[in-house]
């Protein structure tokens, strides 16, 4: 089901996607990167709360995951949480100096 929610995830269908994810957390709830790709479902969707929440919970599951920093970062930037967003992607570019080009893109609608 996490391929699944990947599929519809590229195909741009983030609902579905999401529910996917979602189903595929109930076998699974101790997933990192399922509940990051929660969160990123509900980041496209511009649900910065709601993507925090499922990223916070996968860090506690992988504290070293840069580009669950990253996503934490930017989502906290689009919520305007600037000094939070910063101490994140700082987070993600100690951890992985090559993410830096994925910080710099654009801010959300």
């Amino acid at each position: 089901l996490n391929n699944l929610g990947a599929i519809y995830k590229r195909e741009g269908k983030l609902e579905k996607a999401r529910n996917a994810f979602e189903t595929a957390l109930v076998s699974e709830p101790e997933n990192a990167e399922t509940l990051n790709n929660i969160g990123l479902c509900h980041a496209a969707l511009g649900q910065h709360d709601q993507a925090l929440w499922f990223y916070k919970h996968s860090l506690q599951l992988e504290p070293d995951r840069a580009e669950i920093w990253l996503n934490m970062g930017l989502s906290l930037r689009d919520l305007g949480e600037i000094q939070e967003a910063g101490t994140a992607l700082r987070r993600a570019l100690t951890l992985d100096p090559n993410i830096k080009q994925l910080i710099q893109r654009p801010t959300a609608p």
